[in-house]
């Protein structure tokens, strides 16, 4: 079966859903297809971070042209415009139909591609997944205003043109059905998840990397990683580590991505103010396949504010996620499993970071429990065979 999978922008080195899903259609012997723009996401450079993200993933504007990843083939085609980081790429009509494939699979659903994707489904004659992302913890722009406007236009006419709606999780379900006027019953969830092949306890590495980082055995870690910025609130995760100074709990905390150097200059400033800034090691962004070296020095994880698909990876190598209890609805998973706090109380987060580390033995329980999770529900081989389903 051909399949093409249309998604704005896209880098397959980030890890994306849609790089996943790819890679397991065609072990499952499916001729893939993903089709993008010549632009990267504007998350990666916004809010001062550009400078950083250009250092480690290289500039937004990509050249066009078609390849190879994984056994899939990427085409890479230019973008006329952008709008709220909507790109239109040119050509799109034309290369799905000289492609001709039975199923398409539009990612997002309020941009041009999705429109576009829908006008067209009949004349070629294929099956149309939209599968949608947003929820109310990353739809904090201009364009949520504008939501009334597509619901009565575009909303639906994609819902007419639509064989299946997916959401990524029940907070993302609830937002199609509210602000894109979707009968909430139509909408399946298939969760994010992670690969067990490619994240995974490397105790080998556990010991390099924590002999790198100057970490002794006897010391529980702490980490994050992902973009670092003010959204994210990390400061949280410092004003934690400065309170849990007061404990004898050896512990330290490693904090890996890049980001605003002005708000980690404030981070480390106050750190150094609390003579704490032994306590925190700052990696810069690392490539996704040696991601799992740093999970695996590890015991614990930490997402103080929104969610991330590192969540999944962490837990793939049997961390135990720390994560606001609002995420409920966007990481059941990870909530259920892992440790949950009270959303911007740093003394909840603290006692459950204390909790953890004073608890060795629910720590490996609850560890072994993400690494099951994730290898028996959440891996991308079988959220794939259920995308498809």
């Amino acid at each position: 079966m051909r399949i093409v999978a249309v998604v704005d922008n896209f880098n397959a080195n980030m890890g994306y859903q849609e790089n996943y899903l790819a890679r397991e259609w065609v072990k499952q012997g499916h001729d893939v297809f993903v089709i993008t723009s010549d632009l990267y996401s504007e998350l990666h450079y916004y809010r001062n971070l550009e400078q950083n993200a250009i250092k480690f993933l290289g500039p937004r504007k990509m050249n066009p042209g078609t390849k190879k990843i994984d056994g899939y083939t990427l085409i890479r085609l230019k973008s006329k415009f952008e709008l709220f980081g909507r790109p239109w790429i040119c050509g799109l009509e034309k290369v799905i139909n000289e492609i001709s494939p039975e199923i398409v699979n539009v990612n997002g659903i309020t941009n041009f591609s999705a429109i576009r994707c829908a006008k067209i489904k009949d004349k070629l004659g294929y099956r149309l997944i939209f599968d949608d992302h947003m929820y109310w913890g990353n739809s904090k722009r201009k364009i949520k205003y504008l939501y009334f406007i597509f619901k009565a236009t575009a909303g639906k006419y994609i819902k007419r043109k639509a064989d299946k709606l997916i959401a990524i999780c029940h907070d993302t379900k609830y937002f199609m059905y509210r602000n894109y006027g979707f009968d909430i019953g139509k909408i399946d969830i298939v969760p994010l998840g992670a690969d067990p092949e490619e994240y995974y306890l490397d105790k080998k590495w556990r010991k390099k990397i924590r002999e790198a980082l100057n970490i002794k055995d006897e010391e529980f870690v702490f980490i994050y990683a992902g973009k670092i910025y003010k959204d994210k609130k990390i400061h949280l995760l410092i004003d934690a580590a400065i309170k849990l100074l007061k404990t004898s709990e050896p512990f330290k905390i490693v904090i890996l991505g890049y980001g605003d150097n002005n708000y980690i200059g404030m981070m480390k400033n106050k750190l150094e103010s609390y003579k704490a800034l032994d306590k925190v090691i700052w990696i810069d962004w690392v490539n996704r396949k040696e991601l799992y070296k740093y999970f695996s020095a590890a015991d614990a994880s930490v997402w103080p504010g929104e969610a991330s698909i590192s969540i999944e990876t962490a837990m793939a190598c049997g961390l135990v996620p720390i994560l606001p209890y609002n995420l409920k609805g966007v990481k059941e998973a990870a909530v259920r499993l892992g440790i949950a706090f009270k959303s911007d109380d740093v003394n909840s987060l603290e006692n459950s970071m204390k909790e953890i580390m004073r608890n060795r033995a629910k720590a490996k329980n609850l560890s072994y429990k993400c690494f099951l999770e994730i290898k028996e529900k959440l891996n991308w081989q079988t959220l794939a065979e259920e995308f498809l389903k």
